[in-house]
């Protein structure tokens, strides 16, 4: 159940993802948000698109960027190259990376870089999610053991008198 549950949310992700990238419409830091932040998230992965990017045909092929021309004889944004950062990416040129696709470019795709960086913490998130359910429970027992206590402690000590008065005369 696990395995099949796994592969369509990882299906899932990988067509919202690639759906999200459509909106890319510039390669640059500037301009628009969105692609801005996938340059970014290019850049600091050391990812290309969502899916691996092995040519010229690839997740930008459907992307603002790529289908409005905008691009011009470009398949990837140069964040996808190697070597670039954001100091250098205002002046960083790589026909072979960005235009012809053939060197130079990172080949992992960002939902595999994005899970194998989750992957390597899933154990503390998993720690985490046990140690929260654990906290809850034994919210739970003090609340119902305060309340018993409480529920008893109302006998007040006349009562008590009382009652044993009762029995000595018995």
């Amino acid at each position: 159940m696990w395995i099949e549950n796994n592969s369509k949310l990882e299906t899932w992700m990988k067509t919202n993802l690639v759906s999200l990238l459509n909106n890319y419409g510039s390669d640059d830091l500037t301009t628009s948000e969105t692609s801005t932040s996938w340059n970014y998230l290019f850049m600091l992965m050391s990812c290309c698109g969502v899916n691996a990017v092995t040519g010229t045909t690839n997740d930008f092929d459907s992307s603002a960027w790529i289908t409005s021309s905008s691009a011009g004889s470009k398949h990837i944004p140069k964040s996808c190259c190697t070597g670039v950062t954001s100091e250098t990416y205002s002046t960083f040129t790589n026909t072979a990376c960005t235009d012809s696709v053939t060197s130079g470019y990172n080949t992992k795709g960002c939902y595999d870089a994005i899970y194998t960086s989750l992957s390597a913490y899933y154990i503390i998130f998993i720690a985490v999610g046990v140690t929260v359910m654990v906290v809850e429970a034994l919210a739970v027992v003090a609340a119902v053991s305060k309340k018993h206590n409480d529920r008893y402690s109302e006998t007040s000590t006349s009562e008590v008198e009382d009652i044993s008065k009762k029995k000595e005369k018995v």
